[in-house]
């Protein structure tokens, strides 16, 4: 068979065999053909938690149900939405189809400010779920005794910074008192020893070594290397110690991944491109987080900043097993002072990114050859190269690791759904108070800048007139007083009367300028 000369030929000849082709490799998850997920329990008891009438919009349903298809089969999903877009309920409304068939447990991690509004959030859409936040190393302690008794659907919502964050365990403590004890040795004969027992520091009273008739005084050392305090039986007093030189686990993340693996069943991970880091703590505590749960669901507006590498450590937190059939391995980069993650990050940047090479050239007899000559003390370069990373992004980037495993989502889509919105200036006129106090300012302003002699160029104090004047419209009242003055120039004091709002006006609020003379 003849080839194509070019490739209008190629298309126009093969264009219907290789669109088969592609068909029978690309299958989509989710077609838009296919039924969506029933959320009526969800709407209905957002709109009963609230008071007003809430559904789904329809593009929202298609990413849920993409979301959904995406859990189902490669159990790492990203959800990349744009601000407003509604990611919080249609990731809680994925993960519940997922899970809304047993007991589930959801940890929910996201920036500190916005962790009050997960919990509202869950409290507002799933019905009958339990919502903690969880704030120390206790309220965690407090969630999985609950979790494991408990047939509720328990929700954990964390901060990123406080999951990162150490904590001290509880060791026993106790006084020290000696005690004459009687043992029966390997002979028969009864033996007398003196010896250490764990006492209460408040009353005094022994500590017995279980709750039986036989109980025996608890020897100090062995108290101490328990790992439960336990309480006095006189006084009610817990004989334990926060000591810092007893930490079982460092941080929260790693108590999760090592005492709570296979507690949490799906992890949502809220903002993920600030976790980009291949070094800080939060990116490491994403990854350990992911691998404590059996799914996990990426939410973020802004997947990338303009540079392959602001996906490289994320990729590695998230799909480990792409990137080493793409040939990455971080194996051999273990053991250094740099994370692995980020020795491996030049690698993956040549291949899908930008890398800039500059190359430094000698002046003096250079033949662009790059070459190495001998010198008089030894070797030397006659050039020398460094490698920068560029803004930039290759096409394979989204077809290698998000092509199957992300939902993307505008705004722009919820438009057809969305109300119309019209804005309309209506200009308005100063009352008589406000423009009183409004010329008084202007004028005293002019006056500084009038007075002011000597010096080059414009006065300092016209850009303050400028932004004085127009911010004094819109809020004419708080201001407090700038304080630019300095020791060699001499000040000028502008009062700024400050409109009350009931017909009245007062002078408060001190302007500074060092460069007025």
């Amino acid at each position: 068979m003849p080839l194509a000369n070019d490739l209008t030929g190629l298309i126009h000849r093969f264009g219907s065999a290789m669109a088969a082709a592609a068909d029978s490799v690309l299958i989509p998850r989710h077609k838009p053909t296919d039924a969506l997920p029933d959320l009526h329990l969800l709407e209905q008891c957002r709109s009963k938690q609230t008071g007003q009438p809430f559904t789904f919009f329809p593009s929202q349903s298609q990413k849920i149900a993409g979301a959904l298809a995406g859990l189902k089969n490669t159990r790492r999903v990203w959800m990349v939405c744009e601000m407003g877009c509604g990611k919080s309920p249609m990731s809680l409304a994925a993960a519940w189809l997922l899970l809304r068939h047993k007991p589930f447990r959801i940890l929910i991690m996201s920036p500190g400010h916005i962790v009050r509004k997960w919990r509202r959030e869950v409290e507002w859409l799933i019905p009958g779920a339990d919502c903690h936040v969880i704030k120390n190393f206790t309220d965690l302690q407090r969630f999985k005794t609950k979790a494991e008794v408990s047939e509720d659907l328990m929700i954990a919502v964390v901060s990123k910074e406080t999951v990162k964050l150490g904590f001290d365990v509880d060791r026993p403590c106790a006084a020290k008192r000696k005690m004459r004890m009687h043992t029966n040795a390997e002979n028969g004969t009864e033996q007398i020893s003196i010896v250490d027992i764990a006492c209460c520091p408040s009353c005094g009273e022994t500590v017995p070594d279980n709750q039986g008739e036989n109980s025996q005084p608890f020897i100090y050392e062995e108290y101490i290397a328990r790992n439960q305090p336990l309480v006095c039986s006189r006084c009610g007093d817990r004989l334990l110690t926060n000591a810092r030189g007893f930490r079982k686990n460092l941080h929260l993340d790693r108590y999760i991944q090592r005492h709570m693996k296979g507690v949490f069943d799906l992890l949502i991970a809220d903002e993920v491109h600030e976790l980009s880091g291949p070094e800080t703590i939060q990116g490491n505590t994403f990854g350990t987080l992911a691998s404590a749960c059996r799914y996990t669901l990426a939410l973020t507006g802004t997947l990338i900043g303009g540079k392959a590498q602001d996906l490289h450590a994320p990729l590695w937190r998230m799909s480990a097993g792409l990137l080493n059939q793409r040939g990455f391995n971080i194996r051999a980069f273990k053991g250094s002072r740099i994370s692995a993650i980020a020795r491996n990050e030049r690698g993956f940047i040549r291949q899908y990114g930008v890398m800039e090479h500059q190359i430094v050239r000698r002046c003096d007899g250079d033949d662009y050859s790059g070459r190495i000559t001998r010198g008089a003390c030894g070797r030397r370069k006659s050039y020398k190269t460094s490698e920068v990373p560029r803004p930039g992004i290759s096409p394979d980037l989204f077809n290698h690791f998000l092509l199957d495993r992300a939902v993307f989502m505008g705004l722009h889509e919820l438009g057809p759904a969305l109300p119309s919105i019209e804005r309309i200036p209506v200009p308005c006129s100063m009352s008589s108070e406000l423009k009183a106090a409004y010329d008084k300012l202007d004028d005293q302003l002019k006056t500084a800048i009038k007075s002011r002699v000597g010096g080059k160029g414009p006065p300092a104090l016209a850009c303050t007139r400028i932004m004085s004047l127009g911010a004094y419209l819109d809020k004419p009242w708080g201001w407090s007083p700038i304080d630019k003055r300095q020791s060699f120039f001499p000040t000028t004091t502008i009062i700024i009367p400050v409109c009350l709002g009931n017909g009245c006006c007062a002078e408060a609020g001190v302007f500074y300028d060092p460069f007025v003379q």
